[in-house]
Parts: C-alpha cells; structure tokens; sequence
C-alpha cells in the first residue's frame, strides 16, 4: 500500500514539473500589468518561491537525483522570470521614464492603444523577459 501511494505522489510531481513552471511563467508572462500593484506582485514572489524550493525538495528525492537535464529545472523559471522582470523594469523606468509596453507579435503598426506608442525599449524589454529565464533554466540544467 505505501508503494503504490510513494508511486502515485511521484507520478503528481510530475505532473506538478511538466505544467506547473512554464504555466505559472506564461501567466505572469501575460499578465505583466498587474505584477506593477505590489500586492500581486509580492504574492506572485512567493509562488515562485515556493516552486523553486518545490524543485530543490525533489531534487533530493525519488530517481531524479540522475537527471540532470530533465523538465524538473522549469520551477524555477518563474521564480527567474520575477526577478528579470522585476530588474528590467526597474532600469527601463529609469532610462525611459514611462512603463514598458510589451511588443505585440506580427502586430502591423507601432500603436497598441495605450498611452504612448511603441519603441525599441519596448521591443528589448519584450525579447529578454522572454529569453533571460528560458535561457537560464537551461543553464542551470547544465550546472
């Protein structure tokens, strides 16, 4: 009995690996407006945070321990994902003095109807809040 319910928990973190990382950073990912009210954003953190620490806990069990490469590296890309969106947007309110707008995908002109229209601050903010906690999930893979 003990091994079939230690199977159907490993089989849940499996689960919890495979969709919970990459959802939650396509939810913050999409929702970037409301990470600006403190509250959400502090509560966001500490989701990430207790994914990430979710990742270290299993890490030091089942057979995962061998598997270095594997999808369990995704918890922590929301966790990376707050902190570069947190650091970007702190220097993007710095240089340009206004909020960042994400860039649309095949958007066909420079108006998003916000309050100002689009630039390449926007575009660079855009990629490397894309880019910065994929690529790091990988790199830390490979640590």
């Amino acid at each position: 009995m003990k091994e079939k319910l230690f199977e159907f928990l490993a089989y849940s973190y499996v689960l919890i690996l495979l969709f919970g990382g990459p959802v939650l950073c396509l939810l913050l990912y999409l929702s970037y407006k409301k990470l600006r009210i403190k509250r959400v954003y502090f509560a966001c953190l500490l989701i990430s945070l207790l994914m990430a620490a979710l990742r270290i806990n299993i890490s030091d069990s089942l057979h995962l321990k061998e598997q270095k490469y594997g999808v369990i590296n995704f918890l922590y890309s929301p966790l990376i994902f707050m902190l570069t969106y947190s650091v970007l947007r702190y220097f993007f309110l710095k240089i340009f003095g206004n909020e960042p707008i994400q860039a649309g995908f095949y958007q066909t002109s420079w108006e998003q109807g916000e309050y100002r229209k689009l630039h390449w601050g926007d575009i660079i903010f855009t990629i490397l809040l894309i880019l910065i906690p994929l690529g790091s999930v990988v790199l830390v893979g490979k640590l």
